[in-house]
C-alpha cells in the first residue's frame, strides 16, 4: 500500500511542529523573564525594546514592576508607565485609569496615544513630515531638572484640557504635557522611541527625561511598567509542577501567538477532515468504452479456435436485451415483446428493431453455425440501435 505522507505533507508537518516549538519556546522565556522581543516591550533588548529603562530604573533604586494582567491588580499610589501599548487603551480602561489617579496614582504614557476619558480627548498625537528640535516651553519645576535639555522628535500633542502644562514643545504642538487628575497626575511624552534601547545608546541624555517625570525614588511606590497591552498576558494559576505547565505556556503567550496557534490548530483539523472528503461537484467519468464490434473482431481468432462464437453472441444479445428492457435475454419471443414495448414510443423503426431482434434469436438457435464477418455485422447492428436510443434519451 501506497504512503499518504507524501513529501508536502511531510513538510507541512514539519513547519508546524517548528512552529509550535518556537511558541513553546517563547512562552517558557516569558515565564522565567527571559529576553521577549515585542515592540518597546520591557522585556525586549533588541533596538526598539524599552529594557534598558527598565533596568536603568532598577539599578537607580526605583523599585520597578511589571503589570501582566488588567489594570484592576496596578498597587494603588503608584506609576504607571504605558509605552507604546501594542493594543490600544479602551475608553472602559481609560475610566479605571481616571479613577486610579484621582485617588493618588500617576500615569505616564509614552508614545502617541489617543487619551479619551468621559468622551473628552484630552490628548492627541500628531506625526509631522520631518522632525523637528524642542526645547523647554515653560519654567516648570520638571524643566527645571533638565537644563538646557533639548530633543529631537517627528511627534507631537494636542492637548484639549485647559489643565494641561506643556513643559517641552514649539509651534508645532507639546512633546511631553502634564495634566492633575485629582490627587494624582497623568504625564504624556509623544515620542516612545526616545526611550528606546538604540536611542539611548546615541542619545543616552534621554533617560533623564523620564527621571525628571518620575522624581526621585519613593518607598511604597513602584514603578510598574504595563506589558498587558504589548500581549504579553501573566497565566490566571500559579506556577506549579507539570501539572500545570500547559495553562501556564498558554497563559504566557501574548495575544498575536495564541491567535496563531489557534488558526494553525483550526487548519491541521480542517485538513486532516477533508483529506478523505470529496471538495466540489461531482466529476463524470468520461466514456472511453469501446463498441462491443470492436471487441469481438479482436477476439474473433480466439472464439473460432475453441468455437465459442455463438456463446460470445449469446452474452451480447442479452446484455443488448437487458439494457433496453431491464430484464436478461431468453433468446425466445419473449424477448421481442419486450424490446417492442419500450420503442414503441420512441421516434425509432420498430418494425427495424424488431427485425434484428428476430435476426439475433436465428443466429443463437441450437445448432446454428455463426461465421466470423456474420459475427461482427450483427453486433453492429446491435450496437448502433443502442447507440440511437441512447441520443434520444
Amino acid at each position: 500500500m501506497k504512503s499518504r505522507l507524501t513529501r508536502p505533507r511531510l513538510a507541512i508537518i514539519f513547519i508546524v511542529i517548528a512552529g509550535f516549538t518556537i511558541l513553546f519556546t517563547f512562552a517558557l522565556r516569558s515565564q522565567t523573564g527571559g529576553d521577549i522581543h515585542v515592540p518597546y516591550s520591557s522585556f525586549s533588548p533588541w533596538p526598539d525594546g524599552t529594557k534598558a529603562v527598565y533596568l536603568t530604573l532598577s539599578k537607580l533604586g526605583y523599585p520597578v514592576e511589571r503589570l501582566r494582567r488588567t489594570v484592576d491588580e496596578v498597587p494603588e499610589e503608584s506609576t504607571l508607565l504605558l509605552i507604546k501599548p501594542l493594543f490600544p487603551v479602551s475608553n472602559a480602561t481609560w475610566k479605571k485609569l481616571d479613577k486610579f489617579m484621582k485617588s493618588g496614582g500617576r500615569v505616564i504614557l509614552v508614545g502617541g496615544s489617543t487619551v479619551d476619558i468621559d468622551n473628552s480627548k484630552l490628548v492627541q498625537p500628531r506625526r509631522l513630515e520631518r522632525p523637528g528640535i524642542v526645547r523647554a516651553a515653560a519654567p516648570t519645576a520638571l524643566v527645571r531638572a533638565l537644563p538646557g535639555a533639548t530633543f529631537e522628535s517627528d511627534r507631537r500633542l494636542q492637548s484639549g484640557s485647559a489643565a494641561a502644562v506643556t513643559h517641552f514643545g514649539d509651534n508645532d504642538g507639546a512633546l511631553l504635557i502634564s495634566i492633575r487628575r485629582g490627587r494624582g497626575e497623568l504625564i504624556v511624552l509623544a515620542d516612545a522611541s526616545l526611550l528606546a534601547n538604540s536611542r539611548l545608546k546615541t542619545d543616552p541624555g534621554n533617560i533623564k527625561l523620564i527621571l525628571a517625570a518620575l522624581g526621585p525614588p519613593e518607598p511604597g511606590r513602584p514603578i510598574v511598567f504595563d506589558e498587558w497591552h504589548h500581549g504579553l498576558i501573566a497565566p490566571e494559576m500559579p506556577q506549579g509542577g507539570l501539572a500545570d505547565l500547559p495553562v501556564r505556556v498558554w497563559g504566557a503567550l501574548p495575544l498575536w501567538a495564541r491567535l496563531i496557534l489557534l488558526q494553525a490548530l483550526l487548519l491541521t483539523a480542517l485538513w486532516f477532515y477533508s483529506d478523505g472528503k470529496r471538495v466540489g461537484p461531482p466529476v463524470p467519468l468520461e466514456d472511453d468504452s469501446q463498441p462491443a464490434a470492436n471487441y469481438i473482431a479482436a477476439m474473433a481468432d480466439l472464439y473460432r479456435r475453441a468455437g465459442a462464437r455463438r456463446f460470445a453472441f449469446s452474452m451480447i444479445y442479452r446484455r443488448f436485451i437487458r439494457d433496453l428492457t431491464g430484464e436478461p435475454g431468453n433468446g425466445d419471443a419473449g424477448d421481442e415483446r419486450a424490446v417492442m414495448r419500450v420503442v414503441r414510443h420512441r421516434p425509432v423503426d420498430a418494425d427495424a428493431v424488431g427485425a434484428v431482434v428476430r435476426a439475433s434469436r436465428t443466429m443463437l438457435a441450437p445448432g446454428a453455425d455463426i461465421s466470423e464477418r456474420e459475427l461482427v455485422e450483427a453486433v453492429d447492428r446491435l450496437d448502433r440501435i443502442r447507440e440511437g436510443l441512447r441520443k434520444d434519451a
